[in-house]
């Protein structure tokens, strides 16, 4: 929570927590934004496709995009992918820049 009450301004960059679009607040109940997120793969508070936007001023969409798969996996199963994929380019990436190197 400190770090969303610094109000971060960074030249030519939008912080999404900036006051004019966050407001950090315990009292859920007088938001004037809907907040949607895909925490833990779920649209806790509502798709994004599923929601008439009409009435809405204002919108915050919250995503992670590092863990979707195209797949649909799991968390579990995304983030062992992930490591996977990682440690292949890391192989690959040390055989490359070694490769020169005499064994």
């Amino acid at each position: 929570m400190e770090h969303l009450e610094l109000n971060l301004n960074i030249p030519n960059i939008i912080n999404t927590y900036d006051k004019k679009y966050f407001h950090l607040t315990n009292d859920l109940s007088n938001l004037n934004i809907t907040y949607l997120a895909d925490s833990q793969h779920k649209w806790n508070y509502g798709h994004p496709l599923d929601i008439d936007l009409k009435p809405i001023s204002k919108l915050q969409i919250l995503t992670h995009p590092y863990s979707w798969t195209k797949k649909g996996l799991n968390n579990k199963d995304n983030f062992t992918l992930l490591l996977e994929e990682k440690n292949k380019e890391l192989i690959n990436s040390i055989n490359n820049e070694c490769k020169h190197y005499p064994l």
